[in-house]
């Protein structure tokens, strides 16, 4: 008895393919051939289009489109909304554009912004996917018609507010990248696939930055790839070239490349995710 590592290339298709294994033999042994198949799933994309802000109590529709990495869309398939903080969850299933609409209230005020949040489970032939928006408050028109100290102070207030507002609006995709990176440096340290992680980290990255509109659907050299960061969170040179050298490297490395491999993966998603702090408290 043998075992053999197979690792798939991403140019793979979605179904089920046949998998073929021949033992030549030899001057003392028979040659024997066998088969067997091998399912391969495709990754999937969901886009979720939102209004970026409402006043209290307008009744809204939003729309999600369920996609395969290269941009087909997926028709038919079950989509899970979530609605936070009113905890209300609803099915849409796709039309024939991979899009599936939905209706809600808004329920965010001052204090919190409502979160849309949209999964999709995934079956026997795709991988399941989730994207998570938010919807800021947008306070009523307010018509002053009486003392000038209060206009200037509802000014003061709203301009402040904006500012908070579309600074943290802005910086969705960053907390995103973010989140993102401390996944996968939070598996690498508890010892888990090394390969399986960094891929796995590629392409929730692809999916940030398609969906935050960073990156082609159909994005096809490293140099877009790097572009694209580059453009998303501005980063330095070093860790621009720690973050997309691992993921070049990911492709070619064996399950467990060892242990200083994996410590230098980590090391570098540290230096990254520092940057990346950096950035989100830099001042306005």
């Amino acid at each position: 008895q043998f075992a053999a590592g197979l690792l798939p290339s991403f140019a793979l298709g979605v179904g089920e393919h046949n998998l073929t294994a021949t033992v030549l033999g030899s001057s003392y042994y028979y040659g024997s051939t066998t088969s067997g198949s091998l399912l391969a799933k495709g990754g999937t994309i969901t886009r979720l289009e939102l209004p970026a802000a409402l006043e209290a109590g307008v009744t809204f529709t939003g729309r999600a489109t369920l996609m395969l990495e290269d941009g087909t869309p997926l028709a038919g398939m079950p989509l899970l909304v979530r609605l936070e903080p009113t905890g209300v969850t609803m099915l849409a299933i796709t039309d024939d554009n991979g899009s599936a609409t939905f209706g809600a209230e808004f329920a965010g005020n001052t204090t919190h912004a409502m979160l849309v949040r949209v999964t999709f489970d995934g079956d026997e032939l795709y991988l399941e996917n989730s994207v998570e928006e938010a919807i800021l408050f947008r306070p009523p028109p307010e018509i002053p018609n009486y003392l000038l100290w209060l206009l200037v102070a509802a000014t003061v207030a709203a301009t402040g507010g904006a500012a908070y507002g579309y600074r943290w609006y802005s910086t969705r995709h960053l907390r995103a990248i973010r989140q993102v990176l401390t996944t996968t440096a939070t598996e690498l340290e508890a010892n888990l696939d090394f390969r399986d992680a960094i891929i796995s980290s590629y392409r929730e990255m692809c999916r940030v930055l398609q969906g935050h509109g960073y990156l082609r659907s159909r994005f096809e050299t490293v140099r877009e790839f790097q572009q694209a960061l580059r453009q998303a969170m501005q980063l330095d040179q070093d860790s621009l070239s720690r973050l997309t050298r691992l993921y070049e490297i990911a492709d070619y490395a064996l399950p467990d490349p060892g242990e200083q491999a994996r410590s230098e993966a980590i090391a570098s998603l540290r230096v990254v995710l520092e940057s990346l702090e950096a950035m989100l408290h830099a001042p306005t």
